[in-house]
């Protein structure tokens, strides 16, 4: 059985209601461990600066990822830190979302898969899909959490493309 970083970025956010809810220390001790899980996914080699900040989609290894899986993984470290001060967690959402407004984010909507770099590889698309308008809700967070307003600058423009691209004049998604 394998988990995918957007897969164990909700199991940490149920972690935490969990520990929140009981106080139990097992929970939080379980979130922690899948966040090291989630840590390893992302790329922190500063000699790749194209990558520098992305989350891999299933392992240290993986050579593609979906920018929208990773940024449910980028999420559930930015939560954590809300949830437990961790400013690793916080610093690393920071770079993930830093990544994504300037490698991933094209025309104002975020593009569907990046090749990480090998030929053999899943190649990189542009398929436009409404899933990613969990996005916006991201950036918004982030820009809560930062005051950092491309943040909220980049919110809102996916917002208003994902009114003229997916809802219909009579209010159809």
């Amino acid at each position: 059985w394998r988990s995918s970083g957007w897969q164990t970025a909700f199991g940490i956010f149920a972690l935490l209601s969990l520990h929140n809810a009981t106080k139990d220390g097992k929970y939080l001790q379980s979130a922690e461990a899948a966040l090291r899980y989630i840590k390893s996914l992302q790329i922190l080699d500063q000699r790749k600066p194209a990558y520098f900040g992305a989350i891999r989609e299933l392992s240290p290894q993986t050579e593609w990822m979906h920018p929208r899986d990773a940024l449910s993984a980028a999420w559930a470290m930015l939560g954590y830190n809300l949830y437990a001060k961790d400013s690793d967690c916080l610093e690393r959402a920071i770079l993930y979302a830093d990544w994504m407004l300037k490698y991933a984010l094209i025309d104002d909507w975020v593009v569907g898969t990046v090749n990480l770099g090998s030929r053999k590889s899943r190649a990189s698309d542009d398929i436009i899909a409404s899933c990613q308008s969990g996005s916006i809700l991201f950036l918004i967070e982030m820009y809560k959490a930062t005051q950092d307003l491309r943040y909220y600058d980049a919110a809102f423009r996916m917002a208003n493309y994902y009114v003229r691209h997916f809802i219909s004049e009579e209010g159809v998604i």
